[in-house]
């Protein structure tokens, strides 16, 4: 992401393994870091992983609310 900071992938990939590991404020930086670099959410949500992540947020709701707001925002169908 340094090297690249447009490329989606990485970014969607990074949001997928960050959720995984249960670091909710390393999530939320690197989404703002997407969303304030211009990334669209349709390039993250490209990447077939990043998309089950959204479904399986928008289902199970493991974020606090607010950020659960804020991440269905940016990355919600």
């Amino acid at each position: 992401i340094e090297i690249d900071p447009f490329n989606a992938r990485a970014h969607a990939l990074l949001l997928v393994t960050l959720y995984r590991l249960g670091w909710v404020d390393a999530v939320m930086q690197s989404l703002r870091r997407a969303r304030d670099g211009g990334i669209p959410a349709s390039h993250l949500l490209a990447a077939p992983r990043c998309a089950q992540l959204v479904d399986e947020e928008a289902r199970t709701c493991r974020l606090p609310l607010e950020l659960h707001q804020e991440f269905m925002a940016y990355l919600g169908r």
